[in-house]
């Protein structure tokens, strides 16, 4: 975006291990979308896999017989904060990023970069 954006002329190249791009990604996440605002400000008109906000946070020490509440501090709140698969998000990225002319080639593995003409 920022090339196109001051007119450079640059190429864009990602090797996917996985047949798809997010295959090798499996957790979930609660995530904070400030960076993809900045990003992608429209994230959320072009279907970004974000929807499941989370509204509650808890706490528990568990113990074999009963679960014991304790307090939240002010950096575990996830209010405004949303419950992701990372797979989805990678491959709805890798959507984003081809639109925008990068080059992605899935099932390809690589163990060191090359450099030369």
């Amino acid at each position: 975006q920022l090339c196109a954006e001051k007119g450079i002329d640059k190429s864009i190249c990602v090797l996917e291990k996985g047949a798809d791009v997010g295959m090798h990604i499996l957790s979930g996440n609660v995530f904070e979308t400030r960076a993809l605002d900045e990003l992608i400000p429209d994230w959320k008109d072009k279907g970004a896999p974000i929807e499941t906000e989370a509204v509650e946070d808890k706490v528990m020490y568990l113990t074999k017989d009963r679960g014991i509440s304790l307090p939240i501090i002010p950096l575990q709140q996830n209010h405004g904060n949303y419950i992701i698969s990372l797979s989805q998000l990678t491959s709805w990225l890798g959507e984003q990023a081809t639109e925008l002319g990068v080059d992605i080639f899935p099932a390809t593995a690589a163990s060191e970069v090359l450099y030369g003409d």
